[in-house]
């Protein structure tokens, strides 16, 4: 699909009124979080079907019991994490690779691990050409320990039980 400068600067309409009124208003504190939020754009993490509404307030799904998560969610996420430039994040739940994108912004690495090869395939081609990002298909419960230790691990999505195989993987 082609995008236009009318799609184009109504697609950045949305991306200031999510900052605006899902992140500044829901404790996202952390101004990295917001500017890369602000910069990175959604729809182009967003499947084609669902990019007119790629700036919601709620999940975008995925299938297969996949979702991009709500911005709040993300952002909040992000926050919390307590980001260092220097850091490097392992990220479980690749999914399209919105969150790896967000990440590039403000730490030095991520490697962003994701289970179903149509969701790595998108994310490849999405963040094509980011070297501060790698994508590896593998199971999500099992990380990447090649390229341990990280400094940050972060799961985008909820797990009832966080995998032992995960912590080893990161820092004390």
């Amino acid at each position: 699909m082609m995008t236009t400068s009318n799609d184009s600067s109504n697609f950045d309409a949305m991306r200031h009124a999510m900052v605006v009124s899902q992140l500044r208003t829901t404790a996202v504190s952390d101004q990295r979080v917001v500017a890369a939020m602000a910069r990175v754009p959604r729809e182009v993490f967003t499947p084609e079907a669902l990019r007119p509404v790629a700036y919601r307030d709620g999940t975008l799904d995925l299938g297969q019991g996949r979702a991009i998560n709500l911005p709040m969610a993300t952002g909040r996420l992000l926050t919390e994490a307590y980001l260092e430039a220097g850091d490097r994040v392992l990220l479980i739940g690749a999914a399209t690779g919105y969150t790896a994108a967000l990440l590039t912004e403000i730490v030095a690495g991520v490697v962003a691990v994701e289970e179903q090869a149509e969701l790595a395939a998108a994310a490849r081609t999405a963040l094509s050409g980011d070297a501060k990002v790698e994508i590896v298909e593998a199971p999500l419960n099992a990380g990447h320990p090649a390229g341990a230790p990280y400094d940050v691990l972060i799961i985008d999505g909820a797990v009832e039980e966080l995998p032992a195989a995960l912590v080893e993987q990161v820092k004390v």
